[in-house]
């Protein structure tokens, strides 16, 4: 090899040596530029892909009769769409419905793009219960909603309005205030009979061809008199509060628990207790009247008795006159036989219809 091969040879060589010194002290930096990738799983990503939305409202709200006590209770339905108007199907999207903390409803499904996805949760409520909030919460992946929807479980309490005819709806919705089923109702009928009161009457307690409905309707009917305290024309419920002449109404189980009640309570009371104890339902009934400024109610009987009984059917019990002598009441009827119509004035009681938990229609 020649001597200017060796000396370029050694140069390089030094070079080489000189540069690596100064790349592995920091001094130099070799870069190499290489393809970018993309992020699929970023999570702006995610959320932008996902879009959820929720719709909710309440439907097919009614009043039916609880199965557990024989009191009001306020059916409803709550629908929900939850809606996803992302670019990409959102998987596994779950829904969960709420009252009162507790889950009434769940469900898990796939949610395509700019679809929607509708769902129906039934709930029922007890009569005692005031404003109820159902939650509706929505998500998946890194998208959710929430909408929650107020239930106002509020019994309405007039069984008339004077000046309006009454509807098939209100003939359904009076039988739920007589509730011969109601646990507290039926411990009263057997506690009655089971007195020191009235155990001579019917010692293995009603139903029993011993004790004829008469007889059992009588024992109830003066109990109810002798231990609910009348209020008048005002309810309980309402306080001291008349609604514009309307008579508004307790469940039967209240007027027993308060032992106090307008007439159409007492009425309501007697015909529960009369129909737990056994009395059918062909045989006594609420007439519910008015005078056309306000409504009231009472009770009407076709049991058989040994003494006539002296309410008759288109006119209140208190417009009827006794061997005890006159009974007065300010919505009696002047043109009942034997009502003094210098104290009963101008007033007039008339039937409008007549019910129990069974059978509601027009009076005739």
């Amino acid at each position: 090899m020649r001597l200017r091969d060796r000396t370029i040879i050694a140069g390089v060589s030094v070079i080489a040596v000189v540069l690596l010194a100064l790349f592995l002290s920091g001094t130099v930096s070799l870069s190499v530029r290489l393809p970018t990738a993309t992020n699929q799983v970023a999570t702006s990503k995610t959320s932008a892909s996902f879009q959820i939305s929720i719709l909710a409202g309440q439907s097919d709200s009614r009043w039916l009769r609880g199965a557990a006590n024989d009191t009001p209770e306020y059916a409803t339905a709550v629908n929900w769409s939850v809606c996803n108007a992302g670019p990409l199907i959102a998987n596994n999207t779950s829904v969960l419905v709420r009252s009162e903390g507790a889950v009434v409803g769940h469900e898990l499904f796939p949610l395509p793009a700019n679809a929607c996805h509708d769902g129906k949760v039934d709930l029922r409520y007890s009569y005692e219960t005031a404003t109820h909030r159902v939650a509706i919460e929505a998500f998946s992946g890194g998208s959710g909603a929430n909408k929650s929807v107020a239930i106002d479980v509020a019994l309405p309490r007039i069984l008339l309005e004077p000046g309006t005819a009454p509807s098939p709806e209100l003939f359904e919705f009076a039988k739920l205030f007589i509730t011969p089923n109601d646990p507290v109702i039926k411990q009263k009928v057997k506690e009655l009979f089971q007195g020191d009161q009235y155990a001579f009457l019917c010692p293995h307690g009603p139903p029993d061809p011993k004790c004829p409905d008469w007889m059992v309707l009588d024992a109830i009917e003066a109990w109810v008199e002798y231990y609910v305290k009348s209020t008048g024309l005002v309810s309980v419920y309402a306080g001291s509060r008349l609604l514009a002449g309307d008579e508004i109404v307790q469940v039967p189980r209240e007027t027993l628990q308060s032992e106090k009640g307008n007439d159409f309570d007492k009425a309501l009371l007697v015909v529960s207790l009369a129909r737990a104890a056994g009395i059918r339902s062909d045989k006594i009934f609420v007439v519910v009247g008015t005078n056309g400024t306000t409504g009231t109610g009472w009770v009407y009987d076709k049991v058989d008795r040994r003494v006539p009984h002296l309410t008759n059917w288109h006119q209140p019990p208190w417009c009827q006159c006794s061997d005890y002598g006159y009974v007065f009441h300010p919505a009696c009827c002047p043109k009942s036989e034997g009502c003094r119509s210098d104290v009963c004035g101008l007033l007039y009681t008339w039937a409008v219809y007549y019910f129990n938990d069974e059978v509601a229609e027009m009076a005739t």
